[in-house]
């Protein structure tokens, strides 16, 4: 009777063994473990990859379920079979499994069914979940209290974020941009508010994915975002692309356009007197400016490392030198003709007179054109965000020829008068635009 009584007893505390270390077990599924043994490691991403793939199965796609639950119990079976192990990681992982196969189950059921008999046989064979796992009942729970959401909401959200970034954030691409040969403004959107738009999200995401591993789902889409081989690499490595590319091709549009300026004039009269080769040097030079400004808007906007900014002021510096040698190299026949206007002959020589402009001893002036209207449409990047500077004015030009040490040049100015422009540009004023030397003409030809 006494050993009888001893086996009771017993029996009866091994039992309170057990349910005291399930409970222990089972507080830490709640918790989030950083998996460190080696080869629970293997097991840890095998389980990440089947989580991968059940955010994107589709309620009643039993097709799709079904092979996530063959590659569950492949996983699973591994685990088991690993001993000397962590304990308390193997546990949490076995929790995981268990989290995963009742979340597949639950997708490979029929959405609608025609009767419940076919359901429930349905779910006989399915082995679906009937009642929330321990995991889904604490997160509920909490819920309540407004700390945290269900396993099931988490997936969604993280399904969502996925299709965010699967279809509408998609790293730009160096390669797609410049088809025309050179920058151009929509390159530079396409460019920079694809980074932009990525850099928002991914600050705003990464924090909420963090969360979202305390319930064990998100954790690839997180590594996705800021791995080694995420997101955040491959905007990284865009950005070096781009740089390589703007690199090759401003480098030659640069040389092209120091070589230019700095020709003689006697030994190369021919690359400034003869007008193909004269457009030819002017449209790559203006193509590289261009080029240049867009590079460096993204240079702003991006906060990268100022070099191609430097290079604009250079080719804009080579440019003027070419159009000087240019009217040094050339010599006029006639002067154009007047468009015989009292009225711009009487703006024109007031501009002229401004001393600030530096105009010199001029012998003739000539309006060769009426008032035409102008418009021009500039972007800038200010206030982390792209800006549009439009610029309205009226111009006409006017020809003088001026003395220079005995000899007559030609000069052509642009006069403009704004309606629309930032400051400190005067608005309804006749100013001086551009001006350039045009050439020499003989004494004998100005009357």
């Amino acid at each position: 009777m006494k050993i009888k009584n001893f086996c009771l007893v017993l029996a009866i505390f091994n039992i309170a063994i057990a349910l005291s270390t399930s409970q222990i077990f089972a507080q830490e599924d709640f918790k989030t473990i950083k998996i460190s043994d080696a080869r629970l490691i293997g097991i840890e991403r095998g389980l990440e990859s089947v989580d991968y793939w059940n955010v994107r199965i589709r309620p009643g796609d039993e097709a799709a379920a079904r092979r996530q639950i063959n590659e569950l119990n492949r996983i699973s079976s591994r685990l088991e079979r690993l001993s000397n192990v962590d304990e308390a990681e193997k546990r949490w992982l076995q929790g995981q499994c268990k989290s995963l196969l009742e979340s597949l189950n639950e997708k490979a059921s029929p959405v609608n069914s025609k009767n419940s008999n076919a359901k429930k046989t349905n779910q006989s064979k399915s082995q679906i979940k009937s009642k929330p796992s321990t995991r889904e009942k604490q997160t509920m729970e909490t819920k309540t209290t407004g700390s945290q959401m269900t396993l099931e909401e988490a997936r969604q959200v993280v399904k969502k974020m996925e299709a965010k970034y699967e279809n509408e954030l998609v790293v730009p691409e160096a390669r797609k941009m410049m088809k025309s040969g050179q920058m151009t403004l929509d390159d530079v959107t396409y460019f920079v508010e694809g980074m932009k738009k990525l850099d928002q999200n991914i600050a705003k995401d990464v924090p909420v994915l963090q969360k979202m591993e305390q319930l064990g789902v998100g954790s690839h889409l997180l590594k996705r975002l800021t791995g080694d081989y995420g997101i955040a690499s491959e905007m990284k490595r865009e950005k070096k692309n781009l740089k390589i590319v703007l690199d090759q091709r401003i480098r030659s549009g640069y040389e092209h356009a120091k070589s230019a300026a700095g020709m003689d004039i006697e030994k190369n009269k021919y690359s400034f007197v003869t007008e193909s080769v004269k457009s030819n040097y002017l449209t790559r030079m203006n193509n590289t400016i261009e080029t240049l400004r867009n590079a460096s808007l993204i240079e702003t906007a991006l906060e990268m490392e100022p070099t191609w900014s430097p290079k604009l002021a250079d080719v804009e510096r080579y440019l003027t030198t070419y159009q000087t040698k240019v009217g040094q190299a050339s010599r006029h026949d006639e002067l154009p003709e007047s468009v015989n206007s009292q009225e711009l002959t009487k703006i024109a020589k007031k501009v002229l007179a401004v001393k600030k402009y530096e105009v010199g001893d001029v012998e003739k002036m000539i309006v060769n054109s009426k008032k035409t209207p102008r418009e021009r449409i500039e972007v800038v990047w200010r206030n982390d965000r792209f800006e549009r500077i439009v610029r309205v004015w009226e111009e006409f030009q006017v020809c003088t020829v001026e003395r220079e040490d005995g000899k007559r040049m030609v000069y052509f100015n642009n006069v403009r008068k704004f309606s629309k422009a930032p400051n400190p540009t005067p608005i309804d004023q006749w100013i001086l635009g551009e001006r350039w030397k045009s050439g020499e003409i003989d004494p004998q030809k100005v009357k």
